[in-house]
């Protein structure tokens, strides 16, 4: 089992990207023909990140959806794309941070490391349940009449695009009476 945790430890130092350092930087601002640049700190570098988990929620919750209908039986958990992602990420980005300048860190924290990478692999796909959409997604299209390209198309037409003109509707309706007016 250390000899897995180990391998895993290796390997996301490995392709690990650059992430921010755990302390805030101090922000220098430049002027530059009267526009304002300034470097990003480790709270707009994460809620970044934050953004695009709920975005990737949002989307992963409508595909699942429109795939298996609002009342399927196997939903995705509240903790699909949960907050343990990003809470994991900055945890792997400061340990990563520990290793760069000492190379000495305690193996327990090592091990909760990869830990950490094993469960950023596999407890989101536990939570979402996207090795059983593709497999299902695989199954329906095995017959060969289910996947055809226009056909995917014709789908799209007739039940996407009405989905976007409906929302843009209520969305207009909205904004043309104030919240407080609304019963």
């Amino acid at each position: 089992m250390k000899t897995f945790a180990a391998t895993l430890l290796f390997a996301a130092i490995a392709s690990a990207k650059k992430m921010p350092v755990e302390e805030v930087p101090v922000m220098e601002i430049e002027v530059v023909d009267d526009v304002m640049e300034h470097e990003e700190t480790d709270e707009e570098y994460w809620q970044k990140y934050k953004d695009l988990n709920l975005y990737g929620k949002a989307i992963w919750a409508g595909f699942y959806t429109g795939l298996y209908g609002s009342d399927a039986d196997d939903k995705p958990t509240k903790d699909c794309f949960g907050d343990w992602i990003i809470a994991d990420l900055m945890d792997l980005s400061a340990f990563k941070q520990e290793l760069r300048q000492t190379w000495m860190v305690d193996m327990d924290r090592a091990a909760q490391i990869s830990y950490d990478v094993v469960d950023l692999m596999f407890l989101n796909d536990k939570y979402c349940h996207f090795r059983h959409t593709i497999w299902d997604i695989k199954q329906f299209c095995a017959v060969e009449a289910n996947c055809k390209g226009g056909d995917i198309m014709d789908n799209l037409q007739k039940n996407a695009f009405p989905l976007i003109t409906q929302i843009s509707g209520t969305v207009s309706a909205f904004k043309e009476q104030p919240w407080a007016e609304k019963d």
